[in-house]
C-alpha cells in the first residue's frame, strides 16, 4: 500500500520535496527483524546516570558507522548536534547526581556549571567543548529554524560548527573525579578528509522541511545499526524514541507552514513554534475542526480519496501513541517532568516497532499530502 502511494504521489509531483525520507522499507512483519526492536521496559531508569549512558551509546554508535562512509554527516548534522549537545548536558547532570547535588532544572550550561560546589570538578577541557557547539541557550537552534527572539534564521548561510576539535578535548578529558562516556573513538584529528566531514554547514539547511530530513536521516542510521549492525536496543531506544518524535512534530509544523500558504483563511493565525504536543499540532491540521476538514475533497479522485483517508487513519494512530507515551517532549530527553519528579516511561516492550512500522507505512501522508491537494487543484 505504501509503495503504490507513494508511487502516485511521484506522478503527481515533478518537482523535488526537501522533505522527503530517504529510509528502506524494512519488513517489521519479520520475526527476526521485531525481536531486534523488543526493548527490555525493567532496564529502564529514571536516572540521569542511565539517560547519559543511553546517548553516549547511540552517538558513538552513529559516528563509527559515519566515519565508514564519504560525507556522511551534514545530510545528518542537525539531528546529530543536538544529540552531542543534549549529551554534554546530561553529562553534567549525571556528575552531579553522582555527587548527590541537586540537579538544576535548567538547560542553560552556565546555571549548570554554577550548581557544582567546587568550580574545579568541571574540567577546563570540558567547558572548552561545550564553547563549540553552544549556540543558544538549551538547543533549539538545532531543532528548529527560526529564532524567535530575532525572528530570523538561527544560523546564516555559510555559517559552520567544526566539531573535530571538541571530539579531540573529549577524548583528552580524564576519568578522575568526573564520569564521562565515549561518544567517539580517537581518530586522526589532523586528517583533512575528517576535518571536512566534521565541519558542518548550518546555513545550508534552510526550513522545517530540511531540518526533519536531517533527523530521519539519523533515525535511518540507527534503525540500521539495530537491523544489521548488532545496536543494542536497550540502549538506543530513548534516543531513537527522541528523534522520531521530534521528527512528527517538525512534520506537523512544515504543514501548517505550507496550510497557511495554500489557503491562509482555513489556518488559524497562532504561533505554532510555541505548541509541542503532537495532538494539539495534529488537531491543528488534520483534526475535527482542523485545516483539512475545513477543505472541500470532493473533488479529489477517487483512488487518491481512498488512500488518503487510510493512510489518515493510521497517521493519527501513530500520532496519538507517540503523544500518550510523551506528551511535551520530555520523556525520551530528561529522567525527571518539568516539577523535578521522576517520571516512569509507560511504554510496553513492543510498542517501539509498533511505532517504527506506523512511522514507515504514514510517512507518505505527512510528507506528501499539501502537495497532493493543491496537485487536485483542492484549496
Amino acid at each position: 500500500m505504501r509503495v503504490k502511494y507513494k508511487l502516485l504521489l511521484y506522478l503527481k509531483i515533478s518537482t523535488t520535496i526537501p522533505l522527503i525520507m530517504l529510509f528502506r522499507k524494512f519488513d517489521f512483519d519479520d520475526k527476526e527483524a521485531v525481536s531486534k526492536f523488543h526493548f527490555n521496559k525493567r532496564k529502564h531508569l529514571s536516572t540521569w546516570k542511565h539517560y547519559s549512558e543511553c546517548y553516549d551509546y547511540t552517538i558513538e554508535k552513529i559516528l563509527d558507522k559515519g566515519f565508514k562512509r564519504n560525507y556522511a554527516f551534514n545530510c545528518r548534522a542537525r539531528g546529530l548536534l543536538f544529540l552531542i549537545r543534549h549529551c554534554l548536558e546530561l553529562t553534567l547532570k549525571k556528575n552531579l547526581e553522582i555527587k548527590s547535588i541537586e540537579v538544576p532544572n535548567d538547560h542553560r550550561f552556565k546555571i549548570i556549571f554554577d550548581a557544582f560546589e567546587n568550580s574545579n570538578d568541571v574540567p577546563t577541557d570540558f567547558k572548552s567543548l561545550i564553547s563549540i557547539i553552544d549556540k543558544d541557550e538549551d538547543g533549539t537552534c538545532f531543532r528548529y529554524y527560526i529564532n524567535k527572539a530575532t525572528n530570523s534564521p538561527f544560523f546564516d548561510y555559510g555559517e559552520t560548527i567544526e566539531l573535530i576539535d571538541l571530539f579531540k578535548l573529549y577524548n583528552n578529558i580524564s576519568q578522575n573525579g568526573f564520569y564521562h562516556g565515549r561518544i567517539c573513538k580517537d581518530i586522526n584529528y589532523k586528517s583533512k578528509l575528517l576535518n571536512w566531514d566534521l565541519t558542518f554547514h548550518l546555513g545550508e539547511c534552510i526550513g522545517l522541511g530540511h531540518i526533519r530530513t536531517q533527523y530521519d536521516e539519523v533515525i535511518e542510521f540507527i534503525v540500521e545499526g539495530v537491523l544489521y549492525n548488532g545496536y543494542d536496543i536497550n540502549k538506543v531506544y530513548l534516543p531513537l524514541m527522541f528523534l522520531i518524535r521530534h521528527s512528527l512534530e517538525l512534520a506537523l509544523k512544515f504543514n501548517l507552514e505550507n496550510a497557511k500558504k495554500m489557503s491562509p483563511e482555513k489556518v488559524p493565525d497562532r504561533d505554532y513554534s510555541n505548541i509541542h504536543s503532537l495532538s494539539t499540532l495534529y488537531n491543528c491540521f488534520g483534526g475535527d475542526n482542523g485545516f483539512i476538514a475545513k477543505l472541500n475533497l470532493e473533488s479529489m479522485s477517487e483512488k487518491t480519496k481512498t488512500q488518503f483517508d487510510q493512510y489518515k487513519m493510521k497517521y493519527e494512530e501513530l500520532n496519538e501513541v507517540v503523544h500518550q507515551i510523551d506528551n511535551n517532549s520530555r520523556y525520551f530527553r530528561f529522567p525527571i517532568d518539568k516539577k523535578g519528579k521522576k517520571h516512569p516511561l509507560y511504554m510496553k516492550e513492543h510498542t517501539l516497532c509498533k511505532i517504527l512500522k506506523l512511522y514507515y507505512l504514514t510517512d507518505p501522508f505527512i510528507t506528501f499530502t499539501i502537495n497532493v491537494l493543491e496537485e487536485e487543484g483542492i484549496s
